[in-house]
């Protein structure tokens, strides 16, 4: 049986802010969520994925439950100073 996760939004705005990950920090963290479970809240401002992008796409690839933190900013350009403030 599927797990019903929920389906946020990717803002490529937002995503390119975030340095990716080598495929070695990737496959680390893969391997963390699929043991422990996805133990950070994926960081979400009007449905969009403001911090979180990869724990996400691991959880939907292994349909692993996260957690939401609802971030309340009042726009864009919040929400994209947020994500440089915190990486």
């Amino acid at each position: 049986m599927k797990t019903k996760l929920p389906l946020l939004k990717i803002d490529s705005d937002f995503q390119s802010l975030i340095p990716p990950l080598s495929s070695e920090e990737y496959e680390q963290l893969e391997l963390s969520v699929v043991v422990d479970g996805c133990r950070e809240p994926i960081k979400v401002w009007r449905d969009y994925i403001i911090d979180g992008h990869s724990r996400y796409k691991i959880c939907h690839e292994y349909e692993i439950a996260f957690e939401i933190e609802i971030l309340e900013l009042r726009s864009k350009e919040d929400a994209i100073s947020w994500i440089c403030g915190n990486l």
